[in-house]
């Protein structure tokens, strides 16, 4: 075993010692080069992999900031909505018996009212707006547009509801309903 094949061409005289010692060199070299190689492929897909969780991270909390921005958006305009509706509305008499009936929600809503806001209501000065489900309120409708700039689901528009209703085909258009007939 000793007498390796590097030895045994020493021997014979082929090699030198010089010669020899250079070819252990290169070949230490050349190990070292591929298990380096090997480490930097397997560091690389590491890297790689890491890389590919940061974006994903970095991906999930930009989705999650934009979420946030949203709520806080939502918020306040829902503040905003609040803060016009409670400052604007219109206070409703104690004393109003006159039941007013619209439509919300496809369902019928009541609010008691004045003869006198109930023609405020039908001419268009004055808009239904919900601060709550179940809670109605009357602003005037340079109020309501504001607040419909905002969330047009808020306000109900009496005035031009009874103008969208009237069709052009429709055969009783000649007989308009009266503002003063409730149902």
């Amino acid at each position: 075993m000793k007498n390796s094949l590097s030895n045994q061409l020493l021997n014979l005289g082929l090699t030198n010692k010089k010669q020899l010692q250079q070819a252990k060199t290169e070949k230490r070299q050349q190990n070292k080069r591929s298990k380096g190689g090997q480490h930097s492929q397997e560091e690389d897909q590491l890297r790689q992999e890491v890389q590919r969780a940061k974006e994903e991270k970095l991906a999930r909390d930009k989705e999650l900031n934009r979420q946030r921005e949203a709520e806080k958006q939502r918020r306040a305009i829902e503040a905003q909505i609040r803060q016009l509706i409670e400052q604007h509305a219109q206070p409703i008499p104690q004393s109003a018996e006159l039941p007013y009936q619209f439509a919300h929600l496809r369902k019928i809503k009541k609010l008691y009212i004045t003869e006198q806001l109930q023609t405020q209501l039908l001419k268009g000065w004055l808009a239904i707006a919900i601060l709550e489900e179940g809670r109605y309120f009357l602003v005037p409708d340079g109020i309501a547009a504001r607040i419909e700039e905002r969330d047009p689901e808020r306000v109900i528009r009496i005035a031009q509801e009874t103008q969208k209703t009237q069709d052009e085909d429709d055969p009783y258009k000649d007989y308009p309903i009266p503002d003063d007939l409730m149902w």
